[in-house]
């Protein structure tokens, strides 16, 4: 029980990749769910008990049929699948309310917004027409979609839409042409969301300082600074793959200038 559509889903990277098992939005949905109610370091309990009137109330619909979903629904993560949800130390976590997902009506949508958000921290970026199609939103089965019209009418601003207007994700795209055909899609993002509900949940509780420390949420006083240029908007992890971008970016930029030294 307790189900909040304010809790966190806090997901490991290969969750987020696996693409190739063919949930529906239902499925997904549950299954977030579920990581919502979960502690990722603490795998000695790895059962969450809901009614179904309780799974109603957190969708906001009126009614599940009861062959979809018995009056008590109980989901365990199997031993075999521990590693995918209870290793915050060997993987990469990233994390989103659960609201952002639940409201969420097309497939299509929650898979954009959780690639969306996977990425975010690139800025701007590009993909190919193809895995965007095919890989992304899981569109391969589909013979028609292989036309970017068609794709992109039915399939792809739909989910932009959706996304943009229900999540905290907000972005835009551009499409990229290879003489008359769409090759690539490139993202622009653009949400100016801060991360302080994200901060405030991973700080302890007993940490009521009115005041974040940011250097001790960041781990660093450089990881901070850099946090406070960005508006605070991206986590920990993010911030650290921003860092070394950065640094190898100076070092391709000075290279030149220190081979022109030395051939001076």
């Amino acid at each position: 029980g307790n189900l909040d559509q304010r809790y966190w889903v806090q997901k490991s990277d290969p969750l987020v990749l696996m693409r190739s098992v063919p949930f529906s939005l239902g499925e997904l949905k549950v299954l977030d769910t579920y990581i919502s109610r979960i502690n990722v370091a603490d795998d000695s309990r790895t059962t969450v008990t809901f009614t179904k009137d309780e799974y109603e109330k957190l969708m906001g619909i009126s009614k599940i049929n009861a062959e979809v979903l018995k009056k008590h629904a109980e989901l365990s993560c199997s031993p075999q699948a521990k590693d995918l949800f209870f290793c915050i130390g060997k993987y990469h976590y990233f994390k989103y309310a659960l609201e952002n997902v639940i409201n969420l009506t097309h497939k299509a949508s929650y898979l954009l917004y959780i690639y969306v958000l996977h990425n975010r921290y690139r800025g701007e970026w590009e993909l190919s027409l193809d895995e965007l199609r095919n890989d992304v939103l899981d569109c391969k089965e589909q013979e028609s979609y292989q036309e970017y019209k068609i794709f992109k009418n039915r399939v792809f601003d739909p989910a932009v839409k959706e996304v943009n207007k229900k999540t905290d994700c907000h972005f835009e795209y551009e499409a990229i042409r290879r003489g008359r055909k769409v090759a690539q899609i490139k993202f622009i993002y653009h949400s100016q969301q801060l991360l302080v509900d994200d901060v405030a949940n991973s700080i302890p509780v007993e940490n009521d300082e009115s005041e974040i420390d940011w250097e001790q949420f960041y781990g660093s006083e450089q990881l901070a600074i850099l946090a406070e240029g960005c508006a605070y908007e991206f986590n920990k992890e993010e911030m650290e793959q921003i860092s070394r971008v950065l640094v190898l970016s100076l070092i391709h930029i000075s290279e030149p200038t220190r081979l022109g030294m030395i051939s001076y």
